[in-house]
């Protein structure tokens, strides 16, 4: 067994958690899509921490190995939570929760949370002229692409507008990013105290 398949096996050989009733629906409703269904096998396989709370920013937060952890804000909307649960599922499965952010990997987050909500209200986000492409134009249709959802989400706010495209992989790629995004948090915490 290699050294890295050692520590997964360790750290993740983990009891099934007594997830909240309204968590499990979730579950339940996103394994029952196409593109969630993967995503619920690999909290089948993992289980990690999924609660109901007050994540540090935004709707959701996964917090990356070895913590393994998402924290929702409950938005009182089953489809929203739905999408938003999809989204932060996609961070931990695809991505290792990786403890520094891209585009990249936003834009797949944003892109699966949406195939499972499209795919749970019965749109077919595969046709260019359905409902789905009109509801989320950035993400399905003609004129859907990587570059304008780049451009929106920059936009949208201030900790997207500094984050790179591509995921940074190696350690010098890596620190270079937390330096710069650790920075932007810590700054963001001062303003709040």
């Amino acid at each position: 067994m290699r050294r890295c398949e050692y520590l997964d096996w360790l750290v993740f050989t983990r009891q099934p958690r007594p997830y909240d009733a309204r968590i499990l629906r979730l579950l339940e409703a996103i394994a029952q899509t196409p593109t969630g269904a993967p995503l619920v096998a690999y909290v089948l396989r993992r289980w990690p921490r999924i609660v109901w709370g007050r994540p540090p920013v935004g709707n959701a937060f996964a917090f990356p190995w070895p913590l393994e952890t998402i924290i929702m804000r409950d938005a009182g909307d089953e489809a929203t939570n739905l999408e938003v649960l999809a989204h932060e599922l996609a961070h931990l499965a695809r991505w290792r929760g990786h403890l520094v952010g891209s585009l990249e990997q936003e834009y797949d987050a944003y892109l699966t949370g949406v195939r499972v909500r499209a795919e749970w209200e019965g749109l077919d986000w595969r046709d260019p002229n359905g409902p789905a492409a009109r509801r989320w134009p950035l993400l399905f249709g003609h004129e859907a692409s990587p570059q304008r959802f780049m451009a929106w989400v920059r936009s949208r706010n201030a900790f997207y507008a500094l984050l790179p495209w591509n995921q940074p992989r190696t350690l010098p790629e890596v620190v270079r990013a937390l330096i710069t995004q650790a920075g932007f948090g810590v700054k963001m915490l001062l303003k709040r105290a």
